[in-house]
């Protein structure tokens, strides 16, 4: 079970609904942040043809070193569409997962409609 009480919110995207290149976040340090990582996104009402997949990328830095592929523990969101809009989806990460950054890479077809991503964490405490 996923405990969203003690999470902070480590990041925020908004993207234009009408920009197919502006569905990708930039890498998110999750460095300060223990136990799990939860992504929420969120699409509204999509135009037609319109969808966007979602996938997330790993790496040890800012700049994308390292760079690998990710599936989030709770499994992989659904691509969004005219049929299941709008959507609000959850990604689940353990941090032992992450090499200390996380990206969420938005694949969109037309128009995604207007999309949004919430990133949440635990942050460490000092002992």
């Amino acid at each position: 079970m996923f405990n969203l009480g003690a999470m902070n919110v480590i990041g925020a995207l908004a993207t234009d609904p009408a920009d197919t290149a502006a569905a990708t976040s930039a890498y998110i340090d999750v460095t300060g942040y223990e136990g799990q990582i939860a992504v929420i996104v969120s699409n509204g009402i999509i135009g037609a043809g319109g969808s966007v997949a979602y996938s997330f990328l790993t790496a040890s830095d800012d700049e994308g070193t390292g760079e690998a592929a990710v599936v989030p523990v709770s499994g992989a969101l659904d691509a969004a569409d005219e049929e299941n809009e709008p959507l609000t989806q959850m990604a689940v990460f353990d941090t032992t997962q992450l090499a200390g950054f996380l990206k969420i890479v938005g694949t969109v077809t037309t128009d995604s409609g207007p999309t949004t991503y919430t990133i949440l964490g635990t942050p460490k405490y000092a002992t």
